[in-house]
């Protein structure tokens, strides 16, 4: 029993040492010694035998350290309950869960290596579910109780970016006083905007708005007409329409009445391709690639372009208008719904991959493999994969990192208790070799 006794208290003592020296390693999970009695039955009535004890060292996984802060975007932990999936393969690139075991972790400091590929400081690199531009994943959706989708991730997947220009927005006066009889024929009042095709490159929309000059009176009529410098047939001209606006009140600021596709020949033929849609007060425009939008106002409301005033206060302008040209990778950041982001030297990002939460029925039957990860076992339960926050899974932090669960303090005091028990199993081999030394006297 003595000899036991020393044996499970050198055990106590070994994983007490290990949670010690791992006190400010990221991620670290507690081991625990457990201690159980061993009973044996003696012969002899009324006698006792020692039985004696066993040690059981097993790591208390469902323990949660405190976060910490950091200043590395691709630093990333886990808050609640859950684990990061990650894996040990020299080919990332290759990367297949049939062939590479998937592990857990509850924490990883993670940088790019040479390829681009987000590995931490223990050489495991983090997976991911590929994403689409628009936030979905490649792999329609993916599967959730197996680890079949995942990939390692690579922050240089995409290295260049452009953000092809879809809307703009235009608002502002056009002078009532340029429809009037007495007007400027010549008089065009001219609008340039810069936009971007699908890889980045720069060509202009130029809106040239030219009044309809009566016999008598006022008009309230302009011709809008606009001119693609990337299109080359019918001299660029894309659009061409006939506003008109409602009259210049006090309470009116001259709001478009009818936009109207202009039309020539006989019978009447679309002078550009052009649409106009009422309801949204957009004009269709068929610039290379993808269709471009353009608001101008719906009509009788008071948004978009607007009559009023003189030819001196005239002034188109811009409210919006998205697109970026050509960009280069400069970094990628991880946020808490698990997506990594690549940056761009445009000023734009898009997601380029999503990291789950990996849950397990049973943590603690996971196995430690070491550098704060886990290898999953039959013990540990059925495993879900779920996005981060949802359902009952933790959420995954960008620029923090989870500190050891160990309590110092505690870990001491257990390293006392554990000093005097081992004392006082040696005190007891000890008593009994003076026992058998008297017992030997004896004898003679």
């Amino acid at each position: 029993a003595g000899v036991q006794g020393l044996a499970v208290n050198s055990a106590r003592f070994s994983t007490i040492s290990d949670n010690i020296v791992n006190a400010n390693t990221a991620g670290y999970k507690r081991a625990l010694t457990e201690f159980s009695n061993v009973i044996i039955q003696g012969d002899v009535e009324n006698s006792y035998t020692a039985g004696g004890v066993r040690a059981y060292v097993k790591r208390d996984i469902t323990s949660v350290g405190s976060l910490e802060s950091t200043t590395n975007a691709t630093d990333i932990a886990v808050s609640g309950l859950g684990f990061i999936p990650v894996t040990e393969t020299t080919q990332p690139s290759e990367f297949s869960p049939a062939t590479n075991p998937v592990q857990v972790t509850p924490t990883g400091s993670f940088e790019e290596d040479a390829e681009g590929y987000l590995l931490d400081v223990n050489g495991k690199y983090l997976l991911g579910w590929a994403l689409n531009p628009d936030g979905t994943t490649v792999v329609n959706q993916p599967a959730r109780n197996s680890f079949t989708n995942l990939e390692a991730v690579n922050a240089r997947a995409i290295r260049y970016n452009a953000v092809e220009t879809s809307e703009i927005r235009l608002s502002g006066p056009l002078p009532a006083s340029a429809t009037l009889s007495t007007g400027d024929p010549t008089l065009s009042i001219i609008h340039t905007e810069e936009y971007f095709d699908t890889i980045g490159n720069t060509n202009s929309l130029t809106y040239t708005f030219t009044p309809t000059i009566p016999a008598t009176g006022t008009s309230n009529t302009w011709t809008l007409q606009v001119v693609d410098s990337a299109t080359t047939t019918n001299g660029g001209l894309i659009g061409s329409y006939t506003l008109i606006f409602d009259g210049v009140t006090d309470t009116n600021p001259g709001t478009i009445q009818t936009v109207t596709p202009t039309t020539s020949g006989a019978p009447p033929v679309a002078d550009a391709p052009g649409t106009f849609d009422a309801t949204t007060g957009e004009l269709g425009l068929p610039v290379l690639g993808s269709p471009l939008v353009t608001f101008i106002g719906v009509p009788g409301t008071r948004n978009g372009i607007t009559q009023t005033g003189s030819i001196e206060s005239a002034n188109i302008r811009l409210d919006f208008k998205d697109g970026a040209g050509y960009g280069e990778y400069k970094g990628v950041e991880i946020n808490e719904e698990g997506i990594v982001s690549a940056f761009f030297t445009n000023d734009q990002s898009r997601p380029i991959y999503q990291v789950p939460i990996v849950n397990v029925s049973n943590p603690n039957a996971l196995e430690a493999v070491g550098g704060q990860a886990y290898r999953l076992t039959e013990d540990a339960g059925s495993l879900t994969l779920e996005d981060s926050g949802a359902l009952l899974a933790g959420r995954i932090i960008g620029y923090a990192i989870t500190k050891s669960a160990v309590d110092v303090a505690q870990e001491l005091t257990g390293l006392i208790e554990t000093q005097r028990a081992y004392s006082s199993n040696a005190k007891i081999i000890q008593t009994v070799d003076e026992m058998l030394q008297e017992t030997t006297n004896l004898k003679r």
